[in-house]
């Protein structure tokens, strides 16, 4: 999992990488400038105005497109990153799901589970 720090003194930053078994809460991170317990920075959850920002890009394998048509789909999508495989890259949740719905692609809902059931 990954856990942002800033210092509440001179204000460095520092990025964690830990197993979820290790408690951020009772992490003890030390700044490395000035000696002093860093506090858990949650800007970089992002969250704006009910508009859920992804906290890292997502690149979409199951939506790409022949390298041949990004010319194409930039016209049509200008707002929507291509990287040189064909692949969009999305930035949050309602960009992601416009792009679907111009698309006409329908996701498919995931199948339940009921307990002790098995799923063909």
């Amino acid at each position: 999992m990954r856990y942002d720090f800033s210092c509440p003194r001179c204000g460095a930053a520092k990025e964690l990488v830990v197993p979820m078994s290790d408690v951020a809460s009772r992490m003890r991170v030390v700044c490395d400038e000035c000696d002093v317990i860093m506090e858990r920075d949650f800007s970089g959850v992002r969250v704006s105005k009910g508009r859920k920002q992804y906290s890292r890009k997502i690149v979409s394998d199951s939506l790409a497109m022949n390298p041949d048509q990004i010319t194409e789909h930039r016209r049509l999508f200008p707002n929507i990153e291509v990287t040189k495989a064909g692949q969009p890259v999305f930035d949050n949740y309602t960009e992601h799901e416009a792009y679907l719905k111009k698309c006409n692609i329908v996701k498919k809902p995931k199948s339940k589970k009921r307990r002790g059931e098995r799923i063909a």
